[in-house]
């Protein structure tokens, strides 16, 4: 009996000394945060091993009084009676080692474009020209409308345009299904209009020996 006695004393010795270290709520009212005690009184209390000093409200610990020794009787077996329950919370252990890396995170925007590289060296005037293709039919108001330029057929079309006799709106304007094509689309805003695409183009000239 004086072991276990002896146990109990010294648990509560251990329960001052790391009662601080406890995550404790504000429980009395003659206990304010500001006390030095107060982190290790509120601890006590949570533990039920002190009830307060003014039943049955119990809103004060009286923190400056004696302690009897009825109520150290009651402090012990209190205290014993939450080391039988869950034991006394012991330090922090120390901290464990690191987890593996998660996941990787998703694919983030495309970044932004970069800058243009250098110019080429500029075609001779003598293989660059231009071409004109066919006509549209005749449109009205609305409709749609594809027309072609084409280079000699070993050239290449770089770039191109159209001329309409009316309002029209562009949706297209890009190389054909062969290189030296050049293909505008669009719809007429007007009626009665007719539209031609033209293809600049670089290469032999029409007409000369490939």
């Amino acid at each position: 009996m004086r072991r276990r006695i002896g146990v109990v004393v010294a648990a509560v010795m251990v329960t001052f000394l790391i009662g601080g270290a406890a995550v404790a709520a504000h429980r009395f009212s003659d206990v304010p945060e500001s006390n030095v005690f107060h982190d290790d009184i509120s601890w006590l209390a949570d533990m039920d091993i002190t009830r307060g000093c003014n039943p049955p409200a119990n809103t004060r610990f009286c923190p400056d009084d004696f302690v009897t020794r009825g109520q150290m009787a009651a402090f012990l077996r209190r205290l014993w009676n939450a080391i039988e329950a869950e034991g006394l919370e012991g330090p922090p252990g120390p901290q464990g080692p690191q987890g593996p890396a998660g996941p990787p995170g998703p694919e983030g925007p495309e970044g932004p474009e970069g800058p243009q590289g250098p110019d080429g060296p500029a075609a001779s005037l003598d293989n660059f020209y231009s071409v004109a293709g066919d006509p549209s039919a005749e449109l009205n108001t609305g409709d749609p409308f594809t027309v072609v330029a084409e280079c000699f057929p070993t050239d290449k079309a770089t770039g191109g345009g159209f001329r309409s006799t009316g309002g029209v709106t562009l949706t297209e304007s890009y190389n054909g299904e062969e290189a030296y094509q050049w293909t505008v689309s669009g719809v007429a805003q007007e009626d009665g209009i007719t539209v031609h695409a033209e293809a600049q183009c670089v290469g032999n000239l029409p007409g000369d020996t490939p």
